[in-house]
């Protein structure tokens, strides 16, 4: 969590489909994200051919991505794409803004 909440900007933004709505700020982000730990674990995580485009201090990167979990000890296999905002700041990069499309979800 403490990387996480260094990585995001205050004013982060994020849509992920598994909401109503976007979730605002590292606040949030990091709220979600301890009840996400409590419940799964990441067996695996992938970024697959990435797309980075820079311009200047902000950089937009596009993805397809997978995953393997167990949720409440049921063990589950996702994918999708992103598309995350990333901006440099005092010579770090730090997410703006996440999005993501779960493509489907086996069980």
């Amino acid at each position: 969590l403490a990387l996480i909440g260094a990585m995001a900007l205050e004013d982060y933004i994020e849509f992920t489909g598994n909401s109503d709505g976007p979730r605002l700020g590292r606040a949030a982000l990091l709220e979600v994200a301890r009840r996400a730990f409590a419940r799964a674990t990441i067996l695996r995580w992938e970024v697959i051919d990435p797309v980075i485009r820079q311009e200047g201090d902000v950089a937009v990167v596009v993805y397809r991505w997978t995953e393997q979990a167990t949720l409440d000890g049921r063990t589950l296999s996702l994918q999708g794409i992103a598309t995350d905002v990333l901006v440099r700041r005092k010579g770090m990069w730090r997410y703006l803004s996440h999005h993501s499309t779960p493509l489907h979800r086996t069980e």
